[in-house]
């Protein structure tokens, strides 16, 4: 398998993302990273969930649905949140350099369908999915994104 890497000033390009709404940097001083999908919901990454609203969510608004449990494997440092064009959500974890897949409409304490590893994932910072299903990592060791094909 190819992969391209971009060499940026680390999470500066994930925050440009960012500004055109597909994730945010995973850094504990902004708000938590979100994205939102062509399902029309918003997804945010808490320290050991993922949430889900709907999209013209306003004020203190109850998720809709949440990814949360002990068999969601959430607990290991996860820092961005992406959905690719079938609806599968991706969730990157900084402390055991993967990203964990689950399954479109996958709710409560629900298993990952697959989990990706490699070194290309090492300090994994943020992800993002185009409408192409590549998914990039921005990585904050050597500021680099690399992208390959998402599941």
């Amino acid at each position: 398998m190819k992969f391209r890497r971009i060499r940026t000033l680390g999470c500066a390009v994930v925050v440009a993302i960012a500004s055109v709404g597909i994730t945010s940097c995973g850094d504990s001083t902004t708000a938590p990273p979100k994205t939102v999908s062509s399902t029309r919901k918003i997804y945010v990454l808490n320290h050991n969930s993922v949430t889900v609203y709907p999209i013209d969510a306003n004020g203190n608004v109850a998720p809709i649905d949440s990814i949360v449990g002990p068999d969601t494997g959430l607990n290991s440092g996860p820092t961005s949140v992406a959905v690719n064009p079938s609806g599968n959500v991706y969730v990157s974890s900084n402390f055991s350099s993967s990203i964990t897949v689950y399954a479109r409409g996958g709710t409560g304490n629900v298993s990952p369908i697959d989990t990706i590893t490699g070194t290309w994932i090492g300090c994994v910072q943020g992800i993002a999915i185009d409408t192409a299903a590549r998914i990039y990592v921005a990585s904050s060791c050597g500021g680099s994104i690399a992208c390959r094909r998402s599941a």
